[in-house]
């Protein structure tokens, strides 16, 4: 296999989806009451003390909502500090039919403790819908759907499908559709020292990528979900990486108690410089679990059979089989995520057969009310054992991101990345920057 034909498969990298790590900001301190009704019940936080906040409880519990909205709004005035107040408050206003003012609380409590911010936009959207504000409780149950806590993503699907029928959004509210733009500088697109490029070919270029995605049900009788993405990429400087991708899923969606199930198959198809590059057909079960009120345990395996369109990158065909699992841990304006992925390649060319593991530390920390910081180091070992040499491949990433909210519902995120790859073979070794600033929207 040529070397120009191993640096193009070893640039060919789809952008991983950046919702998961973007929208999944908190789950609940309540359980729900049931699939279709509103997460109503108190919480509580030790933090709070046992005044106003104990007797603010005991109103909730006897049904005196307008003593409970007094007594809690007390507790907050005296300094409470938590989430519990402001939510049971929310929820006080809620029972007591202002649902004004409920709305109001909600929006304060998910921009002031992110570990709730999907709880908030359900109860949100109870609230908007409760003011006949239908396209407002859409917005509000689409971003909690993206939740990591299955109860309170089925919760929000549920509440999208029962939104009312015969207007123009009612087909389209169990849907969600995001798309990110992005423009940047890549100072080493092909994986390779510009010293060991060919003569006239540069690997430095800037860049500009757009992302689109789109999920929602099949049929609104069925538990099916339909999976859409496409990304493309266009490097000015280094046409020969510039890169298209398509993928499709399916996927039955099973929730219980403490686990969800997505399990399905996937297809995807991409090109290189106008080229076909790779397909795939593969198979993938994943399964989220409940960890206590703000921590989940999500395990995947999959496998692939990866084919060639072009016949100059049949070394890409074989199978690949991938084993995930990720833990997380939410507070109120910080979030750890821990990942561990393995995979197994078998493929007709030596050079791209490679097991490897992976280890990811990411965190997320709220610097203010419309800021975020995201910081993450990964840790990648591949071994090439079917090559006459076997070869091992060291890589090192480090990445920072901040992200701000801007109005309509628009994120501005600005990129950072720093990846450096060891290799038994000098001839592999190879540092890498990547700079992008970028604008992301959900529907």
């Amino acid at each position: 296999m040529s070397s120009l034909c191993l640096r193009l498969l070893r640039a060919c990298c789809c952008r991983a989806l950046l919702m998961t790590a973007s929208l999944a900001l908190g789950t609940a301190h309540a359980q729900p009451t049931s699939v279709t009704g509103p997460i109503e019940d108190p919480i509580e936080d030790p933090i709070e003390g046992p005044s106003a906040f104990a007797q603010a409880t005991e109103a909730f519990e006897a049904g005196d909502y307008r003593r409970a909205i007094d007594l809690f709004s007390a507790a907050i005035d005296g300094g409470a500090e938590g989430p519990a107040a402001p939510y049971n408050l929310g929820v006080s206003l809620y029972r007591l039919g202002d649902y004004t003012q409920a709305a109001e609380r909600f929006r304060l409590l998910g921009a002031e403790f992110p570990a709730l911010r999907e709880l908030a936009d359900y109860n949100l959207g109870l609230a908007l819908l409760a003011l006949n504000q239908p396209e407002g409780a859409r917005a509000a149950w689409m971003r909690a759907a993206l939740s990591a806590d299955p109860a309170i993503a089925d919760l929000a699907r549920a509440g999208l499908g029962r939104l009312p029928a015969g207007r123009p959004a009612a087909a389209r509210t169990a849907w969600i559709r995001f798309l990110d733009l992005g423009l940047g500088h890549d100072d080493n697109v092909a994986l390779r020292e510009d010293t060991s490029l060919p003569a006239g070919q540069t690997s430095d270029s800037p860049f500009a990528e757009i992302y689109g995605y789109a999920s929602g049900p099949i049929s609104a009788r069925t538990p099916l979900l339909l999976d859409l993405s496409g990304y493309l990429v266009r490097y000015p400087d280094a046409g020969r990486f510039d890169q298209n991708s398509l993928r499709v899923a399916t996927r039955y969606r099973r929730a219980g108690a403490l686990w969800m199930f997505d399990v399905g198959p996937h297809f995807s198809y991409t090109t290189l410089d106008g080229a076909g590059f790779e397909q795939q057909l593969g198979f993938e079960l994943r399964g989220v679990r409940r960890l206590g009120d703000r921590q989940t345990l999500e395990l995947r395996v999959g496998h692939d059979r990866i084919d060639a369109p072009e016949a100059v990158y049949a070394f890409v065909e074989g199978s690949r089989q991938r084993l995930r699992a990720a833990w997380e841990q939410r507070a109120d304006r910080v979030r750890w995520r821990l990942r561990y992925d393995l995979e197994r390649n078998d493929r007709d060319g030596a050079n791209v057969t490679a097991d490897r593991q992976r280890f990811a530390a990411e965190a997320r920390r709220q610097l203010g009310a419309d800021w975020y910081l995201d910081l993450g180091l990964v840790y990648r070992i591949s071994r090439f054992t079917d090559l006459a040499e076997p070869r091992k491949e060291t890589l090192r990433e480090f990445f920072a991101t901040t992200r701000r909210t801007l109005p309509a519902d628009w994120l501005l995120s600005i990129d950072y990345r720093y990846s450096d790859n060891d290799a038994t073979d000098s001839f592999f070794n190879y540092a890498r920057q990547r700079f992008t600033i970028g604008a992301s929207r959900l529907f």
